[in-house]
């Protein structure tokens, strides 16, 4: 497509449904592959889906709905895999975002979340690993308040991180990188070098 894969730019849900990664194909757009625009009220769930070789994001979120990610292969994109910001909240599991400039970019708001895994409800995701990983970080997050991730997978573990370093100014490779001035930091917990 010349722009987005899908544009959303209204209320209500949409809902991506299928059961692997491969039902559900928005690569090689001009732009984003999954869009939901600012000012939109509408909520995304992702239950499988492939965004990749996109000229901007994989998945690009930019309201301040919740939203659910699942079973998503987001690679090759040439800005992030999957990028939140606006107050929008994101629950992420048993995805792989990986040879994208940065995998996951979340900008957290005073009422906004971030679930990529919870002790028990491990989140799964690959962020990286031995052979495959992002050109400057598998996430990073400006953090207001705490975060937890439990169960996901990186080039280390535990994750390398660097602090205090804007997410738009990195020039080498970190797991985790925490953009905010805050000092509030994730407890990361049962992670695994990815593949």
């Amino acid at each position: 497509n010349g722009a987005n894969g899908i544009n959303i730019i209204g209320n209500g849900n949409v809902h991506i449904i299928g059961s692997s990664s491969g039902d559900n194909l928005f690569n090689s757009n001009a732009s984003n592959g999954i869009n939901v625009e600012v000012g939109a009220t509408a909520t995304l769930t992702i239950d499988a889906a492939t965004t990749s070789g996109n000229s901007a994001n994989g998945v690009r979120i930019a309201n301040g709905s919740k939203h659910v990610i699942s079973k998503l292969i987001a690679n090759g994109n040439v800005n992030q895999g999957v990028v939140v910001y606006s107050g929008g909240s994101l629950a992420m599991h048993g995805s792989t975002l990986t040879g994208n400039k940065m995998g996951l970019v979340f900008i957290q708001s005073s009422s906004s979340t971030l679930d990529i895994g919870t002790s028990p409800d491990a989140g799964n995701n690959v962020f990286g690993g031995a052979t495959a990983k992002n050109t400057l970080a598998g996430v990073c997050v400006s953090i207001l308040h705490g975060m937890t991730f439990n169960g996901d997978s990186f080039t280390n573990c535990t994750p390398v991180s660097i602090f205090n370093a804007p997410c738009d100014g990195l020039t080498t490779y970190n797991d985790v990188v925490y953009s905010s001035s805050t000092g509030a930091t994730a407890s990361v917990s049962a992670c695994a070098v990815g593949p």
